[in-house]
């Protein structure tokens, strides 16, 4: 009895020393694997605000910032773009075609967008994304061009925006049942002409 009592003891001795370097080498694994993340050189872009708010022919501004991470260098060459593009929709200033991004370094840039009285009021997409060797990073944000916007360009709140995009849905609908209507009524007015046949001439 006294060897199965040792023995039995032995083994629950071995089973806890085995689950705890188990633990040990996963916890090992985990933190190794973070601080490899932690350290991959990398770049990030920023965009603000994230909802640009502007009257038809009203210019804006959006801050960028290019940004180094895990002593990320070397040249990112960048673009911006805007969607969609419509006939007089607004234009965006030029930005630099690369910068020169050292360790730890944050570079800003400012990109302009201009509008006109005639631009249509929509939400756009504006992007600017930037690429050095296989590391491709970008960032978007929001223009909204509306009558419902402040001089000068202010971030809307989302009930500005929703009332923007219900006033942008209700003009399409009208204009489509106008254009409904017409049709009707011109196929009418056809079909009346026609089943009445040529008038007599006296």
């Amino acid at each position: 009895m006294k060897t199965l009592g040792t023995f039995g003891t032995t083994s629950k001795q071995k089973l806890t020393r085995t689950v705890g370097l188990s633990a040990i080498i996963l916890t090992s694994i985990v933190l190794s694997t973070a601080l490899a993340a932690a350290q991959n050189p990398d770049l990030t872009i920023t965009a603000n605000p994230p909802t640009l708010c502007v009257n038809p022919g009203i210019n804006g501004s959006s801050a960028i910032s290019i940004a180094s991470t895990g002593g990320f260098s070397g040249t990112v060459n960048l673009g911006a773009s805007i969607s969609p593009i419509l006939s007089g929709g607004p234009a965006l200033s030029s930005i630099p075609s690369s910068v020169n991004l050292s360790e730890g370094e944050t570079i800003p840039l400012t990109l302009g967008i201009s509008t006109t009285q005639s631009t249509p009021t929509y939400v756009y997409t504006i992007t600017i994304a930037g690429l050095s060797g296989q590391t491709y990073r970008s960032a978007s944000f929001s223009l909204v061009v509306s009558t419902d916007c402040s001089v000068g360009g202010v971030v809307v709140s989302s009930s500005g925006l929703t009332s923007t995009s219900r006033s942008l849905g209700l003009g399409i609908a009208i204009a489509a049942l106008v254009g409904v209507v017409a049709t009707g009524l011109a196929f009418y007015a056809r079909r009346n002409r026609d089943l009445a046949g040529p008038r007599a001439v006296n």
